[in-house]
């Protein structure tokens, strides 16, 4: 190989790098507190190579079979109909019509529950209220803000009201997509953005790391982080009810070099000139040359794929070759031979050295070997350790320029930020910390009622009323309202909703649920609601009905708030009785993500990414992580979180005030 195609190795490796330091952090602070507290943060790397096959123990961990739940009962239904493709180097999104919409609408009823539909224009959208899943989806514009004027396009958002409670959100705006994962039990969030430009951001937050990475294309993302995508997001996607492009990179694209490497000049040769009517000069000949390549595809699929990528072949030529792969070729294939067109992976130093190390026969490694000495120009001999440290400067560098979509300095959308109901939300998430829990502060809630239940203050008033001689209709807490079925979070959770409501300018209402007994089922301690422009559950209790209070006292508490745009924002806290606590706080237009958790025989965890920035705090006990870190938590966490409306006060032993946003919450 020349050392102009050399040189394009080196363009190449450095294109797909992925960067970031911590920079939107003051590390100075940062580090400071890491060593009082011996904790660790870990900046963003560039990941290595595409690996081989899973080693033994890796097999096994990926062969345990996960907790199955809800959405595992539905994914095959969602993923016919649901997707993600790759084509040009880049994500697409795979959604329904509206006729096809509904149909799978009707499919999801079946396991159980309620819903219901609407739709105006192009616009809709169908909603699914049941006992195991809810969640909407559907296509149109659905009332941006000013600040965000821009069609939402295709949507999916779907929650687990059972174990292990997980959350999958689709949202799709022409190039623009986002992928959101929550696993509350194994305090995991995974997010994927691809921006309108093509770069994309992959982000995860785990039990025991927080990173980032970042490309120029998903193409390049793909390739440099083929382990992750490959053998954690995509399976978990599929498993959830997200269609996936189903390549294996790792081993699929590894066993097409080698075939390539295999096949040969003189087989190639042997292929152009039994279909070299594909350039003769009549228009007829070329055209039972293609019709005869249809037929024999799958003898010369190897030749095809490599006509394509050949420049010598003239530009009609290659055109049939690609009219007859696309119709031909299974999702692998198309997949696997445009990643190797794209990245030129038979001339890429640190994808065969890698393939080196793989390789399973003496046969596989002289064809490597023979390919490494062509493209070196050299014999290095046969050592793979003298072929690694060749290969070792066409290494991206470990911190390219970072991308100016996922900059972590963007500021906080206060101005475009639907959840403008932070003061009235912070008064039902405040937050408390022990030795051994995170938790909600729940004697907050008592102290704001004076410690009465509000069936004894409506009692009050009531009377009250009474003694007036006023009709007793005049007092009411809501159309529908069984007394007996409401406790402090679900009227603290109704605050919430009517400012959403009133706060919104899109405020008119698809469905609130405040009629809480039905004639066929037991009053339900639950709530939820879906407007235009937000939609939300709280739930008391795991099976969506219960005898009314006396369940509140396990501290079984779930919430879910998100915003209906794209670039909107979602909130989920879980705290269970077994002690498990997880908050997530994503907003989709700073690329933020921030997650406390702490799940029993785990440390407390603390982190969060903005764009590929990154910063975790750990500590073995929920008291230590806030009272030892408190000064780098006000600092670096609380804003954020006081953006979301969420109260640390009690957790970091002081009052922090949550300010009204600027959009006039009260």
């Amino acid at each position: 190989m020349n050392a102009a195609a050399v040189g394009e190795g080196k363009r190449r490796a450095r294109k797909s790098g992925p960067g970031g330091i911590l920079r939107g952090f003051d590390r100075l602070a940062c580090f400071c507190v890491l060593g009082l507290a011996g904790l660790a943060v870990e900046p963003i790397h560039a990941a290595g190579l595409p690996v081989g096959p899973l080693s033994g123990a890796r097999q096994q961990e990926e062969e345990k079979s996960p907790q199955a739940g809800p959405l595992d009962e539905v994914a095959q239904t969602l993923s016919d109909a649901i997707g993600l493709d790759f084509n040009g180097g880049e994500l697409q999104a795979k959604f329904p019509d509206q006729a096809a919409g509904q149909a799978l609408y009707t499919s999801l009823l079946r396991f159980g529950g309620g819903g219901g539909s609407s739709s105006g224009g192009n616009n809709w959208r169908y909603n699914i209220r049941g006992n195991k899943i809810s969640g909407i989806f559907g296509n149109g514009t659905i009332f941006p803000t000013p600040a965000r004027d821009r069609p939402v396009g295709s949507y999916l958002h779907l929650v687990e009201k059972e174990q292990p409670f997980r959350q999958v959100h689709l949202d799709c705006s022409g190039r623009e997509i986002q992928v959101l994962v929550i696993e509350p039990a194994a305090g995991t969030v995974l997010r994927l953005r691809q921006a309108e430009s093509g770069a994309v951001l992959l982000q995860m937050v785990t039990a025991d790391q927080c990173v980032a990475h970042q490309a120029s294309s998903f193409n390049d993302l793909w390739f440099e982080h083929s382990t992750l995508l490959g053998e954690r997001f995509f399976p978990l996607l599929r498993k959830l009810g997200v269609g996936t492009p189903a390549v294996d990179l790792t081993e699929k694209l590894q066993a097409q070099v080698l075939n390539d490497l295999a096949y040969g000049a003189s087989k190639q040769a042997e292929f152009l000139e039994t279909f070299r009517d594909l350039e003769a000069d009549d228009f007829e000949l070329r055209a039972k040359a293609t019709e005869r390549l249809e037929a024999e595809f799958s003898q010369w699929s190897l030749a095809i794929a490599r006509g394509i990528r050949d420049p010598g072949l003239n530009a009609e030529v290659r055109a049939r070759l690609r009219k007859v792969f696309s119709a031909k070729a299974s999702a692998d294939e198309k997949a696997t031979a445009e990643l190797m067109d794209s990245q030129q992976l038979d001339s890429n130093p640190r994808f065969l050295v890698r393939l080196l190390a793989d390789c399973r026969s003496p046969e596989e490694t002289q064809l490597v070997l023979q390919r490494l000495r062509e493209i070196a120009e050299q014999d290095l001999g046969s050592e793979l350790a003298t072929w690694q440290a060749w290969a070792e400067k066409f290494q991206p560098s470990a911190e390219p320029p970072v991308i100016n979509e996922f900059s972590a300095e963007r500021p906080l959308q206060e101005e475009a930020n639907y959840f403008r109901a932070r003061v009235e939300l912070a008064r039902l998430v405040r937050l408390t910390a022990d030795e051994k829990a995170i938790k909600l502060d729940r004697e907050f809630w008592k102290a704001r009622y004076g410690g009465k239940s509000i069936a004894e203050l409506a009692e009050g008033v009531r009377q009250q009323y009474q003694a007036t001689n006023l009709p007793r209709g005049w007092m009411t807490l809501g159309d529908g309202y069984d007394l007996s079925a409401v406790d402090y979070p679900q009227v603290l959770f109704e605050d919430v909703v009517d400012q959403l409501v009133q706060g919104s300018p899109y405020a008119q209402s698809y469905y609130i649920n405040r009629r809480h007994q039905a004639t066929n089922r037991p009053k339900t301690l639950n709530r939820e609601f879906d407007i235009q422009s937000a939609s939300g559950e709280l739930e008391l209790h795991p099976e969506n009905r219960a005898q009314p209070n006396q369940e509140l006292k396990e501290e079984y508490f779930k919430l879910n708030l998100r915003e209906m745009n794209s670039d909107g924002s979602l909130l989920t806290l879980e705290e269970l009785p077994s002690g498990a606590f997880s908050l997530c706080f994503v907003d989709q237009a700073m690329d933020l993500v921030l997650l406390i958790s702490k799940q029993p025989d785990q440390p407390a965890r603390i982190g969060v990414l903005r764009g590929a920035e990154s910063l975790q705090l750990a500590a073995p006990t929920p008291l230590g992580l806030f009272a030892e870190n408190r000064d780098v938590i006000a600092e670096k966490f609380n804003p954020l979180l006081r953006h979301a409306g969420i109260d640390l006060s009690e957790a970091l032993g002081g009052p922090l005030k949550i300010e009204p946003s600027k959009s006039g919450s009260k």
